[in-house]
């Protein structure tokens, strides 16, 4: 099994079967909001991204891998960093977000 951390990682090296699509993105951690408006969304198979993507990428972007039992989210933390290597943890879907007491990912493509 592949740890979560190193999941991320993989996640935006290689985006298989990813659909790059523009809309309206809302990445907020431990209170502070990173993006809140357009931005690039990548949509896979196992989950997706926000902010990320070769044509333009923002200074913030996480990412939400969806498992069988689980869902968790990452983010990259530091401004322009190339990949989302910080876990967020186990979120839960609500509508068009993926929540939990530290992070709020939402995704509307367009």
């Amino acid at each position: 099994m592949i740890p979560r951390s190193a999941f991320a990682l993989l996640l935006l090296a290689v985006p298989l079967g990813a659909a790059a699509k523009t809309g309206a993105c809302f990445l907020q951690v431990d209170g502070q909001v990173y993006l809140d408006g357009p931005c690039n969304i990548e949509i896979s198979d196992d989950g997706f991204s926000i902010g990320a993507g070769d044509k333009k990428r923002s200074k913030y972007f996480a990412s939400v891998s969806i498992f069988d039992d689980a869902t968790f989210g990452f983010w990259n933390g530091t401004p322009a960093a190339s990949h989302a290597h910080q876990e967020l943890g186990e979120l839960k879907q609500d509508g068009s977000c993926w929540t939990n007491a530290r992070a709020k990912i939402c995704r509307q493509v367009r």
